[in-house]
């Protein structure tokens, strides 16, 4: 439906949400969505594109705003937007996980925020920095 104008490389995490990655980087979970000048971009990163960085895609332009046709609003209707929003957890509620569930538990979370350590006190500290 929607071609986009330029070369373009995402890097997505498991729900669809786009990642910061460096040339060099390992991807871990993530994983590419490449897409080619004057081909269609995938149904999957039209709406992160198309209200994030839309310069990427081929749109009609009349006085400075995005023409929006019948097909194009139905397209980025349809999509479902896949990301959740994570858990925000405070220094207790760390402190309680550790007392009913143990470390292992804890490291479990860190994991989420791609955050490790051997001590139980700075893994609290830098899962709640890294939130």
């Amino acid at each position: 439906m929607v071609k986009a104008r330029q070369d373009f490389v995402l890097y997505l995490d498991k729900s669809g949400n786009p990642l910061p990655y460096k040339e060099g980087d390992p991807l871990g979970e993530a994983r590419k969505v490449s897409v080619k000048k004057g081909k269609e971009v995938p149904s999957e990163v039209l709406n992160l594109v198309f209200y994030n960085i839309p310069d990427y895609l081929d749109l009609k332009y009349k006085n400075n705003d995005i023409v929006i046709s019948k097909e194009l609003e139905v397209e980025l209707k349809k999509i479902p937007k896949k990301s959740k929003k994570q858990e925000k957890y405070t220094k207790e509620s760390l402190l309680e996980v550790l007392a009913k569930k143990g470390f292992k538990a804890l490291k479990l979370i860190g994991k989420k925020f791609n955050v490790t350590d051997r001590s139980s006190k700075r893994l609290i500290k830098e899962i709640l920095n890294a939130q």
